[in-house]
C-alpha cells in the first residue's frame, strides 16, 4: 500500500508509536498484491521460526504498508494487521514524526529523548523498535544508523539507550552477559538509582529485557537473568559477566552518530575484552544444570 508522501509526513508520537495524520486518504488508498515482488526468507533458532520478507522493486523515500494473508488464525479473520507507514530506503528517515533525518539527531528526536527522563520511559521506547534480525549479514550499527533504519539488536538497542540515558545525568554504561558456547552473549545498559542497579535491555524475548533497579550488585543483576537465559534446547547458558564499559570514556562518538553499518562494532571488540566474572565454577557447572522444562 503506497502512501502519499503529503498524507504521512506529519503525526503524533502517542505511547511510544507514531500515529500518522492520513485524514480523509485513509479509505482511498488501494492495497496492492506484490507476490511477485516478495523472497521469503527464515530460519529455525531452536523451536522459534523468525521469518523475513524482502520486498524489491519499491520507490526509495516513498511511504508504504505491509499486510499478509493469514490462514487458520481466527483471531486476524482474513488479513493481518497494517503495518506502520514506513519510508523506503530509509536511511535517512526518522520514525519520530515520519520525516527526513540525516547524519544528526532531528529537532523531534531531540525533543523525544528529552522527554524520555527515566529508564522506565526509555524502555518503553526501545520496546517500540523492531529488532534487528540481520537478515543480510552482520552489522553493529550506532545509535543514529538504529534509529534511522528503525531497528535494532541487542547492542545497537544498548548503545542507544545508553545514550538517553547520558543525557539525563545517568552513565552511559554498557554490560555483557556472557554465554557458553551453545548461545548467543547479550548486551545490557545497566543504570543506578538509590544505591541499586538495573539495566535496560533489548531483546526478542520479553523475559531478558529491563530489570527494575532493586540489585545490590552487578552479579546479583545478573543472576536474575540466569533462569530465563537458554537456547533453543532449554539449556541454560549463561555463565559470565563483564565490568561495565563507560561509552563516554572512549574519547569519540562513533557509536552514537557515525553513519552506515560498522558504529559500533568497536564497542563490540572492547567489551568482550573487558574482565569477565565466572558465575559459577567450572565443576559446578559440570554436575549438571536441570534444564527448562
Amino acid at each position: 500500500r503506497v502512501l502519499p508522501a503529503g498524507g504521512t509526513r506529519s503525526g503524533r508520537y502517542s505511547g511510544g508509536t507514531v500515529v500518522p495524520d492520513l485524514g480523509d486518504l485513509e479509505d482511498s488508498l488501494k492495497w496492492v498484491p506484490i507476490l511477485n515482488q516478495v523472497s521469503v526468507l527464515g530460519r529455525d533458532v531452536g523451536t522459534v521460526c523468525y521469518c523475513a520478507w524482502l520486498v524489491y522493486g519499491l520507490c526509495k523515500d516513498r511511504f508504504y504498508r505491509f499486510r499478509v494473508r493469514v490462514s487458520n488464525c481466527a483471531s486476524y479473520g482474513e488479513w493481518s494487521r497494517p503495518s506502520r507507514p514506513f519510508c523506503a530506503g530509509g536511511f535517512c528517515y526518522s520514525p519520530v514524526g515520519n520525516s527526513v533525518g540525516g547524519d544528526g539527531w532531528t529537532p523531534e528526536e531531540e525533543a523525544l529523548f528529552a522527554s524520555l527522563d527515566t529508564p522506565n520511559k526509555i524502555q518503553d521506547y526501545l520496546d517500540t523498535i523492531p529488532m534487528n534480525q540481520e537478515v543480510n549479514c552482520d552489522v553493529s550499527l550506532s545509535a543514529l544508523e538504529s534509529v534511522r533504519q528503525n531497528h535494532a539488536h541487542c547492542l545497537e538497542g544498548a548503545c542507544l539507550g545508553a545514550h538517553i540515558l547520558s543525557l539525563h545525568g545517568y552513565g552511559a554504561l554498557l554490560m555483557d552477559l556472557r554465554a557458553s558456547a551453545k548461545d548467543d552473549d547479550h548486551i545490557v545498559t545497566p543504570f543506578k538509582k538509590n544505591g541499586r542497579f538495573g539495566c535496560l535491555s533489548v531483546s526478542n524475548h520479553e523475559s531478558l529485557r529491563f530489570r527494575n533497579p532493586v540489585y545490590r550488585s552487578l552479579r546479583e543483576l545478573t543472576m536474575s537473568y540466569f533462569d530465563d537465559y537458554m537456547n533453543g534446547d532449554g539449556q541454560r547458558t549463561l555463565r559470565c559477566y563483564s565490568l561495565p564499559l563507560d561509552l563516554q570514556a572512549r574519547g569519540n562518538s562513533d557509536w552514537i552518530l557515525e553513519r552506515g553499518l560498522e558504529g559500533s562494532r568497536a564497542v563490540a571488540v572492547e567489551i568482550d575484552e573487558v574482565r569477565h566474572f565466572m558465575l559459577f565454577e567450572k565443576r559446578e557447572i559440570k554436575t549438571g544444570l536441570r534444564p527448562a522444562d
